[in-house]
């Protein structure tokens, strides 16, 4: 059974961080949620939408929001993790509420995560990070994306009347939203115009590792993420 999130931010590894590592990562936040809502637009066409439209904007204060939570936990024992949950819980709730499945929800948290792994490396190396620091920031980081899609599942199955996004059974866990043997359940096409038919795609791919439950990527980080994102020394 999934361990529920802590309440505050004392069990993970950040928190046991000096409180200045946070710092020289505030002025950049902007810059990745700007590139979160790129590689989420390319992935997921039904979450596109106009950066000055009511949806845009939404979609990119609660990014903001996510990252602005864990880069506070950095350093901080007692940041508080419940509105960040009751946002994923909202969420979750607004794709059922849509007649979506968790799939492009659960897509967009895992792209989200993948930028901000490849941000964390270079800030690394731009910042002369120990190893153990980039390890306590990126295990975190795995924690939090686990916990955040738990968090989308639980709204989701509480607008569904407790069923999961298969319609058949308890949301407990997100594993069958990764799960590569799932087929694709379809979607109602979208009420709103698709990108541009030459929209950039992402100039990587998702590793095999990447598509697999954010809960059992717990390991070597050379292995999880796409090649050429990992610096060969810190």
């Amino acid at each position: 059974m999934a361990q529920p999130f802590p309440h505050t931010s004392a069990e993970l590894p950040v928190a046991k961080l000096p409180a200045e590592t946070a710092a020289p990562l505030r002025p950049h936040l902007t810059a990745a949620v700007e590139e979160m809502v790129r590689e989420i637009e390319n992935l997921v066409p039904e979450y596109a939408r106009p950066p000055e439209s009511p949806y845009g904007q939404r979609m990119r204060r609660q990014i903001r929001q996510a990252v602005q939570h864990f880069v506070d936990a950095i350093g901080n024992p007692d940041q508080d993790w419940d509105a960040v949950t009751a946002i994923f819980e909202g969420i979750g709730r607004y794709e059922a509420r849509q007649g979506r499945d968790l799939d492009g929800l659960q897509t967009a948290i895992r792209v989200s995560g993948q930028v901000a792994c490849r941000r964390f490396i270079r800030d690394a190396r731009r910042l002369d990070w120990p190893l153990d620091v980039l390890g306590h920031i990126t295990e975190s980081l795995f924690v939090f994306l686990e916990k955040i899609a738990e968090a989308a599942a639980r709204g989701y199955a509480g607008a569904r009347g407790g069923r999961s996004a298969s319609g058949n059974g308890p949301a407990g866990g997100c594993a069958t939203c990764w799960s590569p043997s799932r087929p694709p359940a379809a979607r109602p096409s979208p009420s709103w115009p698709a990108p541009r038919a030459g929209r950039r795609r992402a100039p990587w791919r998702p590793s095999r590792c990447a598509r697999r439950p954010i809960s059992s990527r717990r390991c070597c980080l050379r292995r999880c993420w796409p090649t050429g994102t990992l610096p060969r020394r810190i």
